[in-house]
């Protein structure tokens, strides 16, 4: 019953790795949410993730375009540059591990999905936070939307699936 609401044309790397990384995020979220830190295990298991589709996609022949484009955009987001993001170290591992997992042109969605929902929860925590705010939400969030943009599954089968439960 679980994994009946995805979809079956679904790549099993995309789809395991999606999944995998929302829980982890959900975890990550909660404990950024509590106490604006995450713990050192999530951060070793996205570097690990993130190794393992570096792996994964050079053994399958992928190019180098897609790990040109995480590496420069994760530095762009780290806080020592802050170009895109002002990150920590956690985050931009987090946002890299799920973008090692997407498609080259899906990771730019990603990016453009993250600069949105940041900006639609900048504002309102702001205004009780003074500039600093857990981000893994946020990942959350942009995880989600990109799962429905890719048809990973469909917002009317989740519905479904959380009023069975």
């Amino acid at each position: 019953m679980l994994f009946e609401f995805f979809s079956s044309g679904t790549p099993l790397k995309l789809l395991y790795g999606l999944g995998f990384m929302f829980f982890t995020l959900l975890i990550a979220s909660f404990s950024d949410l509590r106490k604006m830190n995450i713990d050192r295990e999530l951060f070793i298991l996205w570097l690990g993730v993130t190794g393992v589709m570096l792996f994964y996609d050079f053994y399958h022949g992928i190019s180098w375009l897609k790990w040109i484009i995480i590496l420069v955009l994760g530095i762009l987001s780290w806080r020592g540059v802050g170009k895109v993001f002002s990150l920590a170290r956690a985050d931009v591992v987090a946002i890299s591990a799920v973008c090692s997992i997407l498609d080259t042109p899906y990771i730019l969605l990603f990016y453009v999905i993250l600069l949105l929902v940041n900006k639609l929860v900048l504002y309102p925590v702001n205004f009780f936070k003074k500039n600093k705010y857990p981000f893994m939400p946020v990942i959350l969030v942009s995880l989600i939307i990109i799962i429905l943009v890719l048809g990973v599954v469909k917002i009317g089968d989740i519905i479904t699936f959380l009023t069975k439960i």
